[in-house]
């Protein structure tokens, strides 16, 4: 009951934020954003979006070890992807499990370990490429720094998982034998993925692609709707976004943070905060419209697996 209390007051939090902040941006200027944008301009931008699905898609084919074909592997995270956007709180991001359960009869600690690693390629993808782009003057300089630190943490946990009294340890606090078995199946498979360096170095070089594309994304939807924005101020703003929306209290669509730390960090730029904060509800509005486009034909063709 008291989890319930707290997930709601978050829930609360959270739409509070999104209404507050959309109330700043203005809506009739995210209206005027949205649908300002051309039509050869929302193609590229689909094309782009598609691109960032497909390559992580592919990253999951290849985690998941030849369990998951080519096309499974694009429904699956495409579902995940549409049911992460709608759930609040970002519990979306864990509905591959269940979704890979449901779908391909695979155990929820297989889809659990595909998340998992998929999460931890994001993550040390995305830190090489802040430290590397903070070095050469793309990126302020002082996010060398916490770049690093993170890099280091990544090393630490990976190189703590791959020590069976890390695992002893873990166990010991799991109150039931499903979740013990679950655990060691997961350590099990963590073991498999060291033994295959180069499905690492192929997750990892299509992690930091996905990076781009995104950057990409971001600045051909913002030049679309008349955003001069430097290339710094587009990766300034790829990581703000990035860094709010791992804040758990967002509400329905994941609206609030993400905007947040959008337009703190184009504010810091120069860029007007009600101006950042349109630019931002707009650009998300239409990841969620790409999101839910592909999204639904993914769960029908997930159903149709499942019929057969």
């Amino acid at each position: 009951m008291r989890r319930f209390r707290w997930k709601a007051l978050l829930l609360v939090l959270g739409t509070v934020l999104a209404l507050a902040l959309f109330l700043v941006a203005q809506p009739q200027a995210v209206l005027q954003l949205f649908t300002g944008i051309s039509g050869p301009t929302l193609v590229l931008a689909f094309v782009l979006h598609l691109g960032i699905v497909g390559t992580r898609a592919w990253r999951l084919k290849l985690l998941s070890d030849r369990t998951l074909g080519v096309a499974s592997a694009f429904f699956l995270f495409t579902a995940s992807q549409a049911v992460s956007s709608l759930l609040p709180w970002r519990l979306g991001e864990m509905a591959l499990p269940p979704l890979a359960r449901w779908t391909m009869r695979s155990k929820l600690s297989q889809g659990a370990f595909w998340w998992l690693a998929g999460r931890f390629f994001d993550l040390w993808s995305l830190a090489v490429a802040v430290a590397g782009l903070a070095l050469l003057g793309l990126l302020p300089l002082a996010l060398v720094f916490p770049a690093l630190f993170l890099l280091f943490f990544l090393v630490l946990a990976a190189w703590a998982s791959a020590h069976r009294q890390t695992w002893r340890v873990v166990v010991r606090w799991l109150p039931t034998r499903r979740l013990v078995r679950g655990a060691l199946r997961m350590r099990q498979l963590l073991v498999d993925l060291g033994h295959r360096p180069a499905v690492v170095a192929a997750s990892f070089a299509l992690s930091l692609l996905a990076w781009a594309l995104i950057v990409s994304f971001t600045a051909v939807l913002c030049r679309g709707m008349g955003a001069s924005l430097s290339l710094g101020q587009v990766l300034l703003s790829v990581l703000g976004a990035t860094l709010g929306a791992a804040i758990p209290i967002a509400g329905l669509g994941n609206l609030g943070p993400l905007e947040a730390g959008f337009a703190s960090a184009l504010t810091v730029t120069g860029v007007p905060t009600a101006q950042a904060l349109s630019l931002g509800f707009a650009l998300h509005f239409w990841t969620l419209a790409f999101q839910l486009i592909l999204g639904f034909p993914a769960m029908a063709g997930l159903v149709l697996k499942v019929k057969r």
